[in-house]
């Protein structure tokens, strides 16, 4: 026990005691006079010394051991007689007697005289001095503990309230609490509610619980002007019982919050999975909350460097040298004409790199192109196709292949938007279909593809194999479609197979693809199907799997990764999630024997290899299965997959991550985030459509190139598709206002008149180009001169049959016109058919093609060069 210095001083003038020693109970209830003696000022010895002894256990107090007891004689008395262990009180202090004497006079005198001593001297004086808990000692409980003075053990625990905080909200703590913090970097916060003003990012628990990091925020904590947090990864820490009224700004990104009660299910802000807590908008519009914009050119020199930078190529088509068209010559896309014959259309740019014999192909940064395709493209060796402005789509009916490679090496294609019509049931092609027994080295990075007619990507051939075929398919988004991906060899299915096909196996492998950071939101099948000859390396993607209804009615299947007849596939940081429920299957393979031909078909699918290790994860109740892992082949390059968090809100970040990086779109905004323009409040119209119904939590996206496509002037009559809508313009005044995004709009008049026409288009900005159709087949909107469109005659938009294409051209300011589509199968119903030079053409009500070298007064006004079958 540690000794009072008082009392050691107080020991040297009791020199009529004998040493002894006291027990616990002797101790405390020797202190217990002095104790009253001393009041508040010592209540810390007691307390410190009496409890920190064992039952049974001795105290020796005092200078070389000596005993200090005292004889307490209440208040101070004139005619008795005091020993030197008698103590007494006088007008609020206490007293010991020095000297043995009989008081034969007044105590005053007696004090002069130096027959007594205050025991609350410079005792008194120094344990209430704020040093003063440096004079008490202090030992644990146990027979290891070491001595400590009480100034130490109080300072293990610096309180905001030591520094003047009160925690009772009526006071503003934030002198208190900001002084804390600078003597230590986690002050303790004990029960109460801390009202202040610090908007630095420095939250904190309470009660008791001591926090500095970003991203936290207390339950017994009231911000006056608001949390800062530097990103909303910070969200993810919000515990269920957040406080309604608490306020969360960042900084960062222009955004304020405030939380709101717990049972509010109808917020319009709504993170209801992170953490429990709800939060509606603070100050109206909320600017850009939504992934980063991805990298994007703006001139024709960022477009250059961009394409010419393979930093980010990973895998096969990395390890196999992959350069496609290098630094190679550019030829710039200027139009969307698909005629080889036309200087800067896609065709003529690829083929200029087919003659040259390497070359790149990139879309010129500004404006928005939107390419329709008649038949595929077959790409060249050596060849980069690229769009670095993030701002081209290549569109054709589902029975045209997009892009074909076969007989061809070194090939990348990267930042392009691919899509159709909703997936059919018969008649369909590809988004991108590389025939692997004649191609190698191809990267595909950064590509969106839809509604691709069968699949997105295929990598199949209906022979055997003999070459390798090598290709990297990174960062892609495959959105909304039933089937994503089929590679291999087709051989096994064909009428007379190979021998090897009932035992296939991984042995004679000739397909290696590497599949890396994609994500397939929203794809029922082939996440993808591996089969006979083909390795799929599948790292850190994420399956978002959901099924698909085709244009029958009919159901697709959903699974992620399957392995079927010799093919194989690791899955290594895959993330596999759900829209359906439970029991879906993730990652499998195809266990049953081949079975021979029937009925003049391919024989069924033999047993595949499929492996994943511990970084995949499965949620949603989907299963993970492996079959023959042994027989997985190992890549022959290194890469380490990135890892996927623990905790349900972080995993939702990390594929968020994956999704704000996948894609050629500007950027891709998160399944269920929220995106908003910067200019309204409205929702705006988009390409994600999540939910259209306010206070859900859940609002359209904002897209650079609007979804809605010309669909009919692509496909022949006898094909039925479902056009989705594109946003509708009113006219006022004969002029209309465009949006800062969106390419495709329908024209309606104003008032809803039968007709109307249309002069003037404001919004224009240099090199926007946009696609106008009417918006009812019962009206009719003419577009023609007088205002900022700049046209040769008039154009008749009615029956949703025809578009019009304009560029505005800011030199003088006007729409200038690109090209009038009316659709195959139309009847004349007085629109104006293709003027080409001085000829018109157009197809007559009984679908035959007419000419005629001046403007024709009626459908069957011209010659007829030829008919429909």
């Amino acid at each position: 026990m540690g000794l009072i210095p008082d009392f050691k001083a107080l020991a040297k003038t009791m020199n009529t005691f004998s040493p002894m020693s006291i027990t616990q109970g002797a101790w405390r209830k020797l202190f217990a006079s002095v104790m009253d003696a001393l009041g508040d000022h010592l209540w810390k010895v007691p307390a410190l010394l009496g409890d920190g002894t064992p039952a049974g256990a001795r105290h020796l107090l005092g200078l070389d051991n000596a005993v200090l007891e005292y004889t307490n004689r209440g208040d101070w008395k004139d005619d008795a007689d005091y020993s030197t262990n008698d103590m007494v009180w006088w007008e609020g202090s206490t007293y010991a007697a020095l000297v043995p004497h009989h008081s034969g006079q007044s105590f005053r005198a007696d004090l002069e005289a130096g027959k007594w001593r205050a025991i609350g001297g410079d005792l008194f004086e120094r344990l209430s001095a704020p040093e003063g808990s440096s004079l008490v000692g202090f030992i644990q409980r146990g027979a290891d503990a070491v001595p400590r003075r009480g100034q130490d053990k109080y300072r293990d625990i610096v309180s905001v309230k030591d520094y003047g905080a009160t925690g009772d909200y009526a006071a503003n703590d934030t002198d208190g609490i900001v002084k804390a913090y600078n003597v230590v970097p986690a002050p303790f916060f004990p029960a109460g509610k801390f009202r202040n003003s610090v908007t630095e990012p420095r939250l904190y628990y309470g009660p008791g619980v001591p926090v500095t990091l970003s991203g936290e925020v207390a339950k017994n904590f009231n911000n006056v002007s608001g949390i800062g947090v530097e990103s909303f990864d910070a969200l993810g820490a919000f515990p269920a019982d957040t406080p309604p009224g608490l306020v969360v700004k960042s900084r960062m990104e222009n955004l304020s919050l405030v939380v709101l009660p717990p049972s509010d299910t109808n917020a319009v802000f709504d993170f209801s999975d992170v953490g429990g807590a709800k939060f509606t908008y603070l100050d109206g519009i909320v600017t850009d909350f939504c992934n980063g914009a991805k990298p994007s050119a703006y001139s024709l020199a960022q477009a250059d460097a961009m394409s010419a930078d393979f930093s980010a190529m990973v895998g096969y088509a990395a390890v196999t040298g992959t350069t496609g068209g290098g630094r190679g010559p550019v030829y710039w896309v200027t139009n969307t004409s698909d005629d080889i014959y036309t200087t800067g259309s896609l065709r003529w740019a690829i083929n200029q790199v087919r003659t040259a014999g390497s070359g790149r192909v990139l879309f010129h940064p500004r404006g928005n192109f939107e390419v329709y395709l008649t038949s595929q493209i077959i790409l060249p060796s050596n060849i980069t196709i690229d769009a670095p402005g993030r701002n081209a789509r290549i569109w054709a009916p589902t029975d045209v292949t997009r892009f074909k490679l076969i007989d061809c090496a070194n090939v990348v294609v990267r930042r392009l938007q691919f899509s159709s019509t909703p997936g059919a049931t018969a008649t369909m092609r590809d988004g991108i279909w590389i025939v692997p027994d004649s191609v190698d080295r191809v990267w595909i990075d950064q590509c969106s593809f839809r509604y691709a007619g069968d699949g997105c990507i295929d990598m199949s051939t209906l022979v055997e194999m003999e070459n390798p075929c090598r290709v990297t398919v990174s960062r892609c988004l495959f959105r909304q479609h039933d089937k994503g991906m089929l590679l291999g060899s087709l051989a096994c299915y064909n009428p007379n197979p190979p021998a090897w096909c009932p035992t296939a196996s991984p042995a004679n492998t000739r397909l290696f693809v590497t599949l890396i950071e994609n994500y397939y939101d929203s794809v029922g099948q082939r996440q993808p199907k591996a089969i006979s000859q083909t390795f799929v390396d599948s790292i850190n993607n994420v399956h978002r799997m959901c099924q698909q209804n085709r244009d029958d009615g009919s159901f697709g299947s959903a699974y992620g990764i399957l392995t079927a007849t010799g093919g194989s596939a690791r899955s290594r940081g895959d993330l596999f999630i759900s829209a359906l429920g439970t029991g879906w299957s993730g990652v499998d393979a195809w266990r049953d024997p081949q079975k021979p031909l029937g009925g003049g078909t391919g024989a069924t699918d033999g047993p595949g290899c499929i492996d994943y290790t511990t970084d995949t994860v499965a949620l949603d109740g989907v299963k993970l299965a492996k079959y023959n892992e042994g027989l997985v082949p190992v890549p022959p390059y290194a890469i380490t997959p990135k890892s996927i968090p623990t905790s349900n809100y972080a995993r939702r970040k990390w594929a968020q991550m994956i999704l704000s990086n996948a894609g050629a779109e500007f950027d891709t905004a998160a399944d269920g985030q929220f995106r908003w323009d910067r200019k309204s409040v409205e929702t705006p119209n988009g390409f994600n459509v999540i939910s259209e119904t306010p206070g859900s939590g859940r609002w359209l996206r904002v897209d650079k190139i609007n979804e809605a496509p010309a669909f009919a002037n692509m496909v022949p009559p006898s094909r039925t598709i479902n056009t989705p809508r594109s946003p509708t313009l009113r006219i006022a005044s004969h002029a209309i206002t465009v949006p800062d995004t969106g390419t495709f709009f329908a024209i309606d008049t104003e008032g809803q008149a039968a007709s109307d026409t249309l002069t003037t288009i404001n919004g224009g900005s240099d090199g926007r180009w946009i696609m106008l159709r009417s918006a009812s087949s019962g009206r009719t909107v003419t577009v023609m001169g007088g205002g900022n469109i700049a046209v040769p005659e008039t154009y008749p938009l009615s029956a949703n049959s025809t578009v019009i294409t304009l560029m505005y051209e800011p030199t003088v300011g006007k729409w200038l016109t690109i090209e009038k589509l009316p659709t195959y199968g139309s009847a004349w119903n007085g629109t104006t058919p293709f003027k080409l030079g001085n000829y018109y053409l157009w197809v007559d009500t009984s679908q035959r093609l007419r000419i005629k070298n001046s403007a024709p007064a009626s459908d069957t006004d011209g010659i007829v060069v030829g008919s429909q079958s």
